[in-house]
Formats: C-alpha cells, structure tokens, sequence
C-alpha cells in the first residue's frame, strides 16, 4: 500500500450529495449526483457520482483503502437535536418533527456500506475542517490562511484555520447555529 492510499469522499445527507476520489495524494475526480439525475441540488445518495469516479479512475470499490465523509453525524444529532432541545423546551417539537432525518444521520454509515458495498474504514469528519482541507491541499502553497463560512456544517457555521507544511491548525471556531453569515447571505 502507498503512502497516499485511494480514498473516496461523499457528500450526503444535505443538498448537493457528490462524490470525489484522490489517488496517491492527487484529486482524479469529483462529480455531483445532480449531473446524473438531472435534479438540482439533489440530496439522493450519490451512487451514480461514485461510480462515475471509480470509472473516471479505473478502479472498483474493492480498491478503495478509505472513505471520509462530509461531517461528523453523532455530532450533529447531538449539538443540533439534542442540545438544543435541552437548552430551549420549543426545539423538542423540532427534534420530534425531524425524527426520520435524525434516523437517517444515525445510519449513515450503514447506508454508505449498504450502497457501496464498501467493506473498509470510513471515516467521519468535521464538515468546515473539510471545507479548509478542501482549499489548501490543492492551493499549492505552503502557508495559508484559511477561512469557510458557510450554512452550518455540525453547529458551526465558520471556521478559521492556518495551513503549514502540509497540516492545517484550528485557530479560532466561528460562529454557531442559528448565527450563521452564510444563512443571512442565502436569505
């Protein structure tokens, strides 16, 4: 095995489900669902974007060392359900009323292997740690500042981070959910 195994990313469980596939280090391809099924921003798992990259790479899902995923799913059930509702009795309707999307991020893992037929590790990751990552791996620079606001990843909605010498540092965590820039700017 390389240094740099075949590591498969996805997105899904919110709106624009895609897929990408490195190789050795290096990005071979990156597709979103929504080109396959011809529906805009869709959320459908995105089987079709992983086969296409698999296709794209010459390789099959039993060559696939690892896959990481967008965001961290216990971490959400916990910040955005359970603490909430903890915190503020009227977000106990809400939690109730997403039960089913709350049972679908539980069983995230069991969907991608059921759908995939991925055997291997998956691993789960913070979702504005893998909008920094997403930047500077690819920038070519050595040191970077680095910034992502967006909706909300977990529960945060922003993230500042430093890139050096191939490692990215959390400086400082944004903003939390509702108090998201990214949600006041798609308003």
């Amino acid at each position: 095995m390389s240094d740099f195994p075949v590591v498969l990313g996805i997105t899904y469980g919110g709106h624009d489900s895609s897929a990408c596939l490195s190789v050795d280090g290096k990005l071979v391809a990156a597709c979103e669902e929504e080109r396959f099924t011809k529906e805009k921003h869709t959320r459908d798992f995105p089987i079709f974007a992983i086969n296409e990259c698999l296709k794209k790479a010459g390789k099959s899902i039993d060559d696939v060392n690892e896959i990481g995923f967008i965001f961290n799913p216990m971490l959400i059930i916990k910040e955005k359900y359970l603490r909430s509702a903890l915190e503020d009795e009227k977000r106990i309707e809400f939690l109730i009323n997403d039960i089913n999307r709350i049972k679908d991020t539980l069983n995230i893992e069991s969907t991608i292997r059921e759908k995939t037929g991925f055997k291997g590790k998956i691993s789960f990751h913070l979702h504005h740690l893998c909008h920094l990552a997403s930047s500077y791996y690819v920038s070519g620079f050595n040191e970077s500042l680095l910034m992502s606001h967006d909706g909300m990843g977990e529960i945060d909605c922003s993230l500042i981070g430093a890139g050096k010498d191939n490692k990215i540092t959390v400086l400082k965590q944004g903003t939390r959910y509702p108090n998201s820039l990214g949600l006041f700017y798609s308003a």
